[in-house]
């Protein structure tokens, strides 16, 4: 199952490229090199920014470790029964 879904993700990653091209190639026509590249860095700048900003996004690693601690918590050891005869 994981051989197949890492395929579909590479296969997807790798059709972005002509895609990507196909946007780029003409609007570096349009507006020059420079300008894209400004452009594009802006925007990476930006999504930085926005990530930074969402608490749940900020503290993922955090709450993963919680998720795991309450786990734990909530599985109770095999021997704990108490057998009366």
């Amino acid at each position: 199952m994981q051989g197949r879904v890492f395929t579909l993700v590479g296969s997807l990653g790798s059709a972005m490229a002509p895609l990507g091209l196909i946007v780029a190639g003409p609007v570096a026509d349009a507006i020059g090199v420079q300008s894209w590249y400004i452009i594009g860095g802006a925007a990476c700048i930006l999504m930085a920014l926005v990530g930074y900003s969402i608490p749940a996004l900020m503290n993922i690693e955090d709450n993963h470790r919680r998720g795991d601690e309450i786990a734990k918590e909530q599985v109770e050891p095999v021997g704990s029964e108490v057998i009366s005869s």
